[in-house]
C-alpha cells in the first residue's frame, strides 16, 4: 500500500483531509440519532402503552431533513469538491510537465498514452481521494458501532465480528491478477485511441484515398481488443466486489433470526433488535466501501505508475552541452548529423555564422535540412550530432536562449487571430498592425476554429510567421517560410526578412531560389555533405 501512495503524484493536503474526516464522522453521528430514536419510541413509549404525539412526525421530518442536508452538503458535496481539487492538481501537474519536460524525451512518448493519462486516468485520482478520506473514518465508524452493538446484544456483535473478515478478504482476492489485467487494458486503450486519432484527424485524406475499408478494419480490431481486455478486467473486479454484497444481504436476516429469538426469550427488547438491525448497516456498508476502495486502489497501480513515469521525464535544460558565449554565434565543425532512428544524414565540414545576417541552407527532400534545425532548436536530442576528432558544436549563450523556430506542425488554438499571434505577449499595437497588414493576414478579430478548421494553409502560415517576426528573438530558424503563401505575401516576406537580417541571425531552409538574392551565406547539402561552396559538390 505504501508503494501505491509513493506513486501518487499529487500532494495530499493534510488539513483538508482532516476536515473531510471530521465532516464524515459528524455525518455518521447524526445518522445514529434516528436509530436511537427508534429504540426509544418502541421500548419507552409503545412498550409502555404511551401514545406518541403526532407533532413528532413533523419534528422527525424536519430533523431527518436537516441530517440529510448536512450530509449532502458537508459530506458528499464537499467531498466531491475535495476530489475535484486533487483532480485539478493532477491536471495542473501534467500540464506543467508537458511545458517543462525535455522536448526530445517528450517526443519519444506516445501521445495517445499522454491523452489517456489526462482523460481516462483521472478516475484513479478520485479513488485515491476517497480512500484517504473514507477508509480512516469508516474504520472509526465500525469500531464505534461494534461497541454500541456489544452493549445492545453481545451475540449479535459476535455474528458481525465473524462476518467482517469476509469483506476484507475481497480486497486481496485476485489483486495481482487485477493489476495485470488493468495494465493490459490500458495498453489496449492506448492502441485503440491512437487508431481513432488517425481517423479523426485525417478523415478527408483517408476518404480521398479510399482507405476507409482498411482503416475501419484496423479500428475494429483495436476496439475489439480493448473491450475484450476491459471485459476480462471487469469480470475479475466484479468477482472481487461481489462478496461484500452477499454479506450485506445475509447479515440482516441472521440478525433478525438470532435477535428475534432473543426478544421471544425476553433477553432483548424489540426496540433493541430494531436498533441492532439498523446498526448492521453502519458496519457492513462502511466495510463494503473499505473493501471496494482497497480493491479499486490496488487495481489502479499501473495507472499511477504511468503518471509517475511521465512525471519522471527529464526537464528541459536552459543550455545543452556544447553551448557557450565565445566565438561565432553558431559553429559546427566536423559534425555528422543523424536521424532520430540513428541513420547518418550528412556531414558538416565547417558551418559558422555571425550574430546577424541571413544564412541559407538548401538541398533536396530527405537530405536532413529540417533535422539540422530540430537539433539546433532542441526539438531533437543533441546526441544526433556526432563530433569527429577536434569537432565543434557551439551555440552562443545569447543565441541559444533566444531561438525562434518555424516548426511543423505548429499550433493553432480557439480564439481570435490576434490571440493566436500574440498568445499573451505584450506586442506594441503599431508593430502588430504593421506585420498584420504587411503579411496580408485576415481580420485580427476573426474567431479561429480548429474542429473543423476555418483557416487555410496559407492563413496559418502567415500566423506562424507573424508570431516569430513579432517576437524578441535573436535568432530565427525558418523551415520553408514561403510555403503556401500567395505571390504578394511571398514578396513582402522577402523584404521583411531582408530587413530583419540586419538586426538578428536568420537561418532559412529552402528548396528553391527564392531567398538566394538576400543570403549572406549559402550552404548546400548533397551526397551526404554540407558545404558552403556548391561547386565542390557539383564536381
Amino acid at each position: 500500500m505504501k508503494a501505491i501512495f509513493k506513486l501518487f503524484i499529487v500532494p495530499i493536503p493534510a488539513i483538508k483531509v482532516a476536515a473531510r474526516m471530521v465532516a464524515n464522522l459528524l455525518g455518521f453521528a447524526l445518522m445514529l440519532v434516528p436509530a436511537f430514536l427508534t429504540k426509544y419510541i418502541v421500548d419507552d413509549m409503545i412498550g409502555s402503552g404511551q401514545s406518541i404525539p403526532y407533532f413528532w412526525m413533523g419534528l422527525a421530518a424536519i430533523f431527518v431533513l436537516a441530517i440529510h442536508l448536512f450530509n449532502v452538503y458537508f459530506v458528499r458535496y464537499k467531498g466531491q469538491v475535495f476530489q475535484n481539487g486533487l483532480s485539478s492538481g493532477f491536471h495542473s501537474l501534467i500540464g506543467s510537465k508537458i511545458s517543462s519536460s525535455d522536448t526530445p524525451s517528450y517526443e519519444a512518448v506516445s501521445k495517445s498514452k499522454i491523452l489517456n493519462i489526462v482523460n481516462m486516468d483521472i478516475s484513479s485520482v478520485y479513488t485515491m481521494a476517497n480512500y484517504i478520506t473514507h477508509v480512516p473514518t469508516n474504520v472509526i465508524t465500525i469500531a464505534i458501532v461494534f461497541v454500541i452493538l456489544f452493549y445492545t446484544n453481545p451475540t449479535l456483535a459476535l455474528i458481525a465480528l465473524a462476518l467482517a473478515p469476509l469483506y476484507l478478504l475481497s480486497s486481496y482476492a485476485n489483486k495481482n491478477k487485477l493489476s495485470n489485467l488493468v495494465s493490459k487494458e490500458r495498453e489496449a486503450a492506448d492502441a485503440f485511441v491512437q487508431e481513432a486519432e488517425v481517423m479523426i484527424n485525417s478523415k478527408a485524406s483517408i476518404g480521398l484515398h479510399k482507405a476507409f475499408p482498411y482503416l475501419l478494419k484496423s479500428f475494429e480490431k483495436r476496439k475489439d481488443a480493448f473491450y475484450a481486455a476491459r471485459n476480462h478486467q471487469h469480470f475479475y473486479l466484479l468477482i472481487t466486489q461481489e462478496l461484500p454484497q452477499l454479506i450485506t444481504t445475509l447479515a440482516p436476516i441472521l440478525f433478525l433470526i438470532v435477535g428475534g429469538n432473543a426478544v421471544v426469550a425476553g433477553n432483548m427488547t424489540l426496540g433493541a433488535l430494531l436498533l441492532a438491525i439498523q446498526l448492521v448497516g453502519f458496519i457492513f456498508e462502511p466495510l463494503t466501501t473499505i473493501a471496494m476502495l482497497h480493491s479499486d486502489l490496488m487495481s489502479q497501480r499501473p495507472v499511477f505508475q504511468r503518471a509517475k513515469d511521465f512525471m519522471s521525464l527529464p526537464d528541459e535544460e536552459p543550455l545543452r552541452p556544447g553551448a557557450d558565449s565565445s566565438g561565432e554565434a553558431v559553429r559546427l565543425k566536423d559534425v555528422t548529423v543523424y536521424s532520430p532512428a540513428g541513420k547518418p544524414l550528412f556531414h558538416v565540414d565547417d558551418f559558422s555564422s555571425a550574430d546577424r545576417g541571413l544564412i541559407l541552407i538548401k538541398g533536396g527532400n530527405g537530405t536532413g535540412k529540417s533535422t539540422l534545425l530540430n537539433v539546433v532548436s532542441g526539438v531533437f536530442s543533441s546526441d544526433q550530432f556526432k563530433l569527429g576528432e577536434g569537432g565543434v558544436y557551439q551555440i552562443a549563450e545569447n543565441i541559444q536562449n533566444s531561438l525562434g523556430y518555424l516548426y511543423y506542425p505548429d499550433f493553432i488554438f480557439p480564439g481570435t487571430i490576434r490571440d493566436n499571434i500574440a498568445y499573451g505577449r505584450d506586442i506594441p499595437k503599431e508593430d502588430f498592425d504593421y506585420i498584420h497588414s504587411y503579411l496580408n493576414i485576415p481580420d485580427a478579430d476573426k474567431q479561429v476554429k480548429i474542429k473543423p478548421e476555418n483557416l487555410s494553409l496559407g492563413e496559418k502560415q502567415k500566423i506562424y510567421l507573424a508570431r516569430l517576426l513579432l517576437g524578441d528573438f535573436k535568432c530565427l530558424l525558418l523551415d520553408e517560410p514561403n510555403s503556401n503563401l500567395d505571390v504578394a505575401t511571398e514578396k513582402n516576406l522577402f523584404e521583411l526578412i531582408n530587413r530583419e537580417k540586419e538586426k538578428r541571425l536568420i537561418i532559412v531552409i529552402s528548396h528553391d531560389d527564392f531567398f538566394d538574392g538576400a543570403a549572406d551565406k549559402t550552404y548546400y547539402i548533397k551526397d551526404g555533405e554540407m558545404l558552403e561552396n556548391p561547386r565542390s559538390l557539383d564536381g
